[in-house]
This record gives C-alpha cells, structure tokens and sequence, in this order.
C-alpha cells in the first residue's frame, strides 16, 4: 500500500482484523484489509480527494482528517464508535457501507464491503441528510468516490495553499 501516514495509532494484527470482519459478518475488500494490516488508520500526508458529489458544485473537494483505526486506545476515531454513531438510526448510512474514514467537517467516507458498493469508495455528506424528499433514498447524500480503495489512496493530493487573493 503506498501511502504516507504522519500521525498514526498502535499497529494492529491478522487476528484483530479479522476478529472485526467477524463482527461485520463479511470478509473487507483486500486492498483496505492490507491498509489496516500495515498502517490501522491515521492521518495521511496526503488528504485531498474529489467527492463526486453533485450537491458540492462548483467545489467538489475534501479532505481525509483521519483513516478510522481498531485501535480501541483511540478517543475519537476508532471504527466501531463510528459505526455505533452512524448505525444508531439505521437510516443514517446505508448498511452496505463501511465508514473508513471522516473529513474535517463531520463527512465520511465510507467502504462499500457489500452487494454493488462491494470494494468502492464513497462520500457521505452529512450536511444533505435530510434534504431528499423520498424517505428510502439512503443514497441520496451519498455520492461515488473510487472503483477501489487502492485507487482512492492513489487519487490523495496535497492540499493546495490559499491565494491570498482571496
């Protein structure tokens, strides 16, 4: 996996991830399992990433704050309290995805570990949760990043300074 990560947390194991995949009840997308192997979250070098998302216009940039860790240690991004938080009403983020990692402005963004999502990458954008006027669109705030997690990770860039234009 070829990504830089400069604040990390405790490494973990083969028997903690897939002690986790148990809980999830699915094997994850190889790539993103490798990723935890080697790395188990943290803050990459790189952060910014194109969200997809139509509902962003003109700017559909963000940012990666933190990869979430099994490092149960960890006070605010370890996975499983993310998934607790997000799966408290079910109909916050659709099932089939994996919050994977969260953005600077409470967004996440997830990984499909299921069904047609399986392996993708996506952008949940908590700012249009409620804006859909049908009930059962649990996709409406949720727009497609990536065809794998690999190719998010090679998608990062650096973020770029503000002109002073502005």
């Amino acid at each position: 996996m070829n990504i830089t990560i400069v604040d990390g947390f405790t490494p973990t194991n083969e028997a903690e991830v897939a002690a986790f995949e148990q809980e999830l009840g699915c094997r994850l997308p190889e790539d993103y399992r490798s990723f935890l192997l080697e790395h188990n979250g943290g803050q990459p070098e790189l952060t910014v990433f194109k969200t997809g998302s139509p509902l962003l216009l003109p700017d559909d940039e963000s940012m990666i704050h933190f990869f979430l860790t099994l490092d149960p240690a960890s006070e605010y991004y370890e996975i499983r309290d993310t998934i607790r938080t997000y799966t408290a009403y079910e109909t916050r983020i659709p099932l089939e995805l994996l919050p994977i990692a969260c953005d600077p402005g409470g967004n996440v963004i997830c990984l499909g570990i299921r069904g047609e999502q399986r392996g993708k990458v996506y952008f949940w954008d908590h700012e249009f949760e409620l804006e859909s006027e049908d009930e059962g669109d649990l996709y409406y705030n949720v727009s497609y990043c990536s065809p794998s997690f690999q190719a998010f990770v090679d998608s990062l860039s650096p973020e770029r300074p503000l002109d002073d234009d502005d």
